[in-house]
């Protein structure tokens, strides 16, 4: 319904009374289902560790001498880097959608789960995401695969704005040749990329296309990202929809549990290093008096897992007591003008 007809309702819309009914049964039943024990385990896709994307290196699934490899290549930190999804958005990407700008390539979104560009989202702004240089990944480098691959397209595809074509069986002996036929690549191809990869490169698990939007989203939240940074390059609407993708390890789980196993004497310092992305510290602002009246206000920046005490400010010292106010006699106030100016009187 929201690929092919966006603006059908949404019967899980819990706001919308025509399906008041419908949502009641769907709620016993699943209240039902749930008793059973059915629904209980949740099939994610799993995320991709170091390891395993070392693992899919070295065995030559990503490599950049074949044109299946160097493809391969460039779909994985494009999936992981722009945490794209792993169906629609991989099949509608296209070459004008990534931008060279510089020294990095820019992500524009078109259209997507979230902004299908319907009028209710006329305001909603798309997913724009910078992808820079890492110098230190050298050959792995993302723009430079990214360099690579659009450099070996066939002009014919790049007129066509295509960006995911069919690979030649082997590499030209021409260097100057493309790499690449005009053909897109098929639908049921794209959808398998990421599962095939790993099956070729011996890495198990629950592996699909999915699965580098989600090991980009966890990796960024596991090095302590804000949820705010993260949320603009994943594209979600709400943090709790995020928050799916935030998922923690075995090790945090290990580390959780012998915690709470341990005796009160152990300082589980050994652990410190699971929740660095969770670590507070504080901070102590004091205002600081300036040259005008009042304090100067404090700015402060990445603070993201901080506790923030504002400390209150030194009372300025009071002012001297005045004498009391005393309405003055005619003659006191004759007087007074009359020193002034005799106009006044």
């Amino acid at each position: 319904m929201r690929e092919h007809n966006p603006e059908c309702p949404n019967f899980l819309d819990k706001s919308d009374n025509r399906f008041r009914r419908l949502q009641g049964t769907l709620d016993s039943y699943f209240h039902k289902l749930h008793s059973e024990g059915i629904g209980r385990h949740v099939k994610h896709a799993e995320t991709i560790s170091t390891a395993e994307e070392n693992q899919l290196w070295e065995s030559g699934v990503l490599n950049t001498t074949t044109p299946k490899g160097l493809q391969n290549a460039v779909f994985y930190p494009i999936g992981k880097i722009f945490c794209l999804r792993g169906g629609q958005e991989h099949r509608a990407l296209r070459l004008s959608q990534l931008q060279r700008d510089a020294d990095k390539y820019v992500y524009y979104e078109n259209v997507s789960k979230n902004r299908n560009g319907s009028f209710k989202q006329l305001h909603i702004n798309s997913k724009v995401v910078p992808m820079f240089p890492c110098p230190e990944a050298q050959g792995r480098c993302p723009v430079r695969l990214l360099d690579l691959y659009i450099s070996k397209l066939p002009k014919e595809a790049k007129e066509k704005d295509l960006f995911y074509v069919r690979p030649l069986d082997k590499k030209p002996q021409d260097p100057n040749l493309p790499w690449y036929s005009a053909v897109p690549l098929g639908k049921h191809t794209l959808q398998q990329k990421v599962r095939k990869m790993c099956t070729e490169a011996g890495v198990s698990g629950n592996k699909t296309n999915h699965s580098l939007r989600a090991t980009g989203a966890t990796e960024l939240y596991k090095k302590g990202v804000p949820e705010k940074l993260i949320q603009e390059r994943t594209g979600h609407h709400s943090l709790e929809s995020l928050r799916i993708y935030e998922r923690s390890g075995e090790e945090h789980h290990k580390a959780v549990s012998t915690l709470l196993s341990a005796p009160a004497s152990h300082s589980g310092a050994s652990y410190s290093h699971c929740f660095s992305s969770t670590k507070t510290k504080t901070i102590d602002i004091h205002p600081v008096p300036s040259t005008s009246q009042g304090f100067m206000p404090v700015s402060f920046q990445n603070v993201h897992g901080c506790t923030i005490n504002i400390m209150s400010a030194p009372q300025p010292p009071l002012p001297p007591p005045q004498a009391p106010l005393v309405d003055l006699t005619e003659t006191e106030l004759q007087s007074f003008f009359s020193e002034c100016s005799g106009d006044y009187m």
